[in-house]
């Protein structure tokens, strides 16, 4: 039984990840601390660009095609910012 829980939490939480750990944002003479920064910033200015999505409150796929949506607008929101600060995306 507890293993079973332990499973399921393992499983659920890891659904919840919303981050691409595929792709890598590489810049000619960048440091670690500035690629994460700019990583973290052009997250942040994404999310505002995005969100918050107006709530449909009709639940369903409609809220699942909107959701849909909003993370593709967002992670393109995301690129042209890495892009605009001298980022190139490569496969991880």
């Amino acid at each position: 039984m507890v293993r079973t829980l332990v499973l399921a939490t393992s499983l659920a939480l890891t659904a919840c990840t919303t981050f691409d750990l595929d792709d890598v944002w590489s810049k000619s003479g960048a440091t670690t601390h500035q690629t994460t920064h700019d990583d973290w910033e052009c997250r942040r200015e994404a999310y505002d660009r995005i969100y918050p999505s107006p709530d449909m409150y009709v639940g369903g796929v409609t809220d699942a095609v909107r959701v849909v949506l909003d993370d593709q607008r967002s992670d393109t929101s995301f690129a042209d910012c890495m892009k605009a600060r001298g980022y190139a995306k490569t496969a991880g």
